[in-house]
């Protein structure tokens, strides 16, 4: 597991409300969210955090999120980390000296599920 977190850099994330196929939406609410995430080296068993402002997210939320490339070695997580903020979090697991990284100027896609039951 993750020995050390260093900060990651994320940019201004672009969110689009009620987008996409409607086959949930007796049972979530849901928000898109669009960022760019940089960080030019991860070691091998440390984590690397951003924190990102997506109004509306609540820390009963669901979050996927996904990245546009091949991102092996690394576990990728995003939870909401109170009311309105998300925390995002790449896992280096590599067992060796391997850095890894994550390309800068590639957006990752977060999809926020809000839960419409036991509130």
């Amino acid at each position: 597991m993750a020995t050390n977190i260093e900060a990651m850099t994320a940019g201004t994330p672009v969110i689009v409300r009620n987008a996409g196929p409607k086959q949930f939406q007796a049972l979530f609410d849901v928000i898109e969210v669009q960022v760019t995430l940089t960080e030019a080296s991860i070691a091998a068993q440390v984590a690397s955090q951003a924190t990102i402002t997506v109004p509306g997210v609540e820390l009963n939320d669901y979050i996927h999120v996904s990245y546009p490339a091949d991102i092996t070695g690394l576990i990728l997580k995003a939870t909401p980390s109170a009311s309105n903020t998300v925390k995002i979090t790449a896992y280096n697991l590599e067992g060796t000296d391997a850095n890894t990284t994550l390309a800068g100027g590639l957006v990752a896609k977060l999809l926020i599920l809000k839960p419409k039951f036991g509130s």
